[in-house]
C-alpha cells in the first residue's frame, strides 16, 4: 500500500446507483458457493464493476475483517455506505441477502430428502474445493502485490503465523497483531514524512 497516497471517500470518486449495487451483490453471492464469496467480491467490485481499486478493496478488506459479524455483510455495508449512505447499506446487504436466503430455503427443504445420498455430499465437497481456490488465490494476489512493502508482509506473516500454528482465534491474533501494525505504520509514515521534507530542504 502506497502511504504517500491519501485514502479518499468512494463516492468522491465515483456515483453508484443503488441498483448496481443491488445487483452487484446479488452476483457476488450467487456466484459463491461453499465460500470464496471474498474472492468474487474483489473480482465484481474491482475488475468487473470497477468500483474500487486494488488498494481501496484491500482497505475495506481490512476494515470489515477486524470488526464483528459476517465479513461480506459487513463489506457490502461498508461499500453501500460509501457511495450512497443508508440506502445504498439496504441495497448491497439485501442484494447479497435475498436471493441466497430464498435458495437456502429451497435447497434445504430438498436436502431433508435427499441429503444422505453421497452422490450430493461429493458433489458439495467439489464445489467447496474450488471456493476455497479461489479464497486462496485472492491472498496470493494481495500479497504479491504489497510484496515490496515490508511492513505488510511481516505483520502479514505474524498473523498467519499466530492463526496457523499457534492455533490462536482470529479475533486474539488481530488484538495482538493489530494494534502493533497500527502503530508501526503511523511510525513509518512520519519518518517517510519527515524524510521527504529534509530532502525537500537540501535541494
Amino acid at each position: 500500500m502506497d502511504l504517500k497516497k491519501p485514502y479518499q471517500r468512494l463516492e468522491k470518486k465515483k456515483e453508484v446507483k443503488l441498483w448496481d449495487l443491488a445487483t452487484g451483490f446479488a452476483k457476488m453471492s450467487l456466484c459463491s458457493f461453499g465460500g470464496g464469496l471474498t474472492a468474487w467480491a474483489e473480482q465484481i467490485a474491482v475488475k468487473e464493476r470497477k468500483w474500487l481499486t486494488d488498494d481501496e478493496f484491500l482497505h475495506a478488506l481490512a476494515i470489515t475483517q477486524v470488526l464483528p459479524g459476517p465479513n461480506m455483510i459487513k463489506l457490502a455495508a461498508y461499500i453501500g455506505s460509501n457511495f450512497r449512505g443508508v440506502a445504498g447499506v439496504f441495497a448491497a446487504v439485501c442484494g447479497l441477502v435475498a436471493a441466497p436466503l430464498v435458495i437456502v430455503m429451497v435447497v434445504g427443504i430438498l436436502f431433508i430428502e435427499m441429503g444422505s445420498d453421497p452422490a450430493v455430499h461429493r458433489t458439495l465437497n467439489g464445489l467447496g474445493a474450488c471456493a476455497a481456490g479461489m479464497a486462496f488465490s485472492l491472498a496470493i494476489k494481495l500479497t504479491s502485490k504489497n510484496i515490496k512493502d515490508w511492513l505488510f508482509m511481516i505483520f502479514g506473516a505474524v498473523a498467519f503465523a499466530l492463526i496457523a500454528f499457534v492455533r490462536l482465534p482470529m479475533m486474539l491474533a488481530i488484538l495482538i497483531v493489530g494494534p502493533l501494525a497500527i502503530i508501526a505504520y503511523w511510525y513509518y509514515g512520519k519518518a517517510q514524512k519527515k524524510s521527504e521534507g529534509e530532502e525537500g530542504k537540501e535541494k
